[in-house]
């Protein structure tokens, strides 16, 4: 039995919502670069090592964040080790609340359903976190002897598609929300600002090297 107060259980909870946003970032940064290569390949061919590399770090960071985040170990505070604290002490939820005069109120929480509806979302993306996992115990985080001469057989073996990261996310901050606002009464956001401001970025960055490219080939007589 795993016995901890409600301010912990809130800490572990900001802790973790503050793991899912900085990957949601990396998820949108990522994603932005694959979906505008074509749109500003100019730009983007100016240093393809850079873009190479930060392509490669930021799938490497997602990949071993959201293992982390979906980590089994006892020892690692992630989302089943959140989840299995919170039903230890269900005793620390409410379905009332105190107001500033002392009288409690009587609210639609049910720190039961909460913990269901997640036992099911574990179901469903059951899949998903294996295939996760393997990748990450081959190539990601280690150098499996059986794959390292050929890592996209581990990738084609136990796909991860972007669409499922980000489900799993959505997954994991919808939880950690649930638990939040049975203690607070409010939420917060599993982004730094819009959940676009990342991919926005990026463009922007993007459509300001295409326009400093075509401004140079301007100056040079060549346009």
């Amino acid at each position: 039995m795993s016995s901890v107060d409600r301010d912990t259980i809130l800490a572990y909870a900001h802790t973790l919502m503050s793991r899912i946003r900085i990957t949601f970032a990396y998820l949108d940064t990522y994603k932005s670069l694959c979906d505008n290569g074509a749109k500003y390949q100019d730009a983007m061919n100016q240093t393809p090592l850079f873009f190479t590399m930060i392509y490669r770090s930021l799938a490497h960071t997602i990949m071993i964040d959201m293992c982390k985040l979906f980590e089994d170990d006892k020892q690692v505070l992630g989302i089943k080790k959140f989840y299995s604290i919170c039903e230890q002490n269900q005793k620390l939820f409410f379905n009332t609340r105190q107001d500033e005069n002392g009288e409690r109120t009587e609210i639609p929480y049910s720190i039961a359903n909460v913990l269901a509806l997640a036992k099911k979302d574990f179901a469903r993306n059951s899949k998903a976190i294996e295939n996760l996992k393997a990748q990450r115990d081959t190539i990601w985080a280690h150098s499996d002897k059986r794959f390292v001469l050929n890592p996209n057989k581990v990738e084609n073996d136990f796909p991860v598609a972007l669409d499922e990261i980000e489900q799993l996310l959505k997954f994991a901050s919808d939880f950690v929300n649930a638990i939040i606002i049975g203690f607070t009464n409010s939420i917060e956001s599993p982004f730094f600002n819009a959940p676009t401001a990342c991919s926005e970025n990026v463009e922007h960055l993007l459509a300001l090297l295409e326009s400093g490219i075509q401004t140079k080939e301007m100056a040079h007589g060549q346009v």
